[in-house]
């Protein structure tokens, strides 16, 4: 039983070393796309690093932003902006936020994913399912930092 353990706790560190390496590297090959690392006999994802990277937006049809002034759609013009602003966003590993009431909700190709973020608007809640295409019933989140964009500039027009 001690054999098995031990050999268990060293494949754990080993896939732990190996995560934490693959994030941490400046390599356009680590950064590029989603990498898939065994970790207690589980695998799971490590999302793009640059939030844009996940939507593609020849299938974006609409975005609903829903802040203080209001839900509402957005036009073509905010819509690049929000192509713009997307692109700032990050990654943020192992951060876990409590979502308040701004957000947006986008539709891709005829699937809806809504997106929370914290009060002060500098992280995201953003669901697997519009990273990975998740069709899973557990409702899983991955946290990206905003960067300086605020969602409350966003106004009905």
């Amino acid at each position: 039983m001690k054999k098995i353990i031990l050999i268990y706790l060293n494949i754990s560190l080993l896939t732990s070393a190996l995560c934490l390496s693959c994030l941490k590297s400046k390599s356009s090959e680590a950064n590029a796309g989603i990498h898939t690392v065994i970790e207690k006999s589980k695998a799971y994802r490590v999302p793009k690093r640059i939030l844009a990277d996940h939507i593609n937006f020849d299938k974006l049809d609409k975005v609903i932003m829903i802040n203080n002034s209001g839900s509402f759609p957005l036009d073509a013009e905010q819509l690049e902006q929000f192509r713009k602003d997307l692109e700032k966003m990050t990654y943020e590993p192992d951060l876990y936020i409590k979502a308040g009431g701004i957000g947006f909700s986008m539709l891709i190709d005829g699937k809806s994913y809504a997106i929370s973020s914290t009060t002060h608007g500098q992280y995201l809640e953003v669901p697997s399912s519009l990273l990975f295409g998740d069709t899973s019933r557990i409702y899983n989140a991955y946290c990206y930092r905003t960067n300086g964009v605020n969602l409350d500039n966003y106004k009905k027009r």
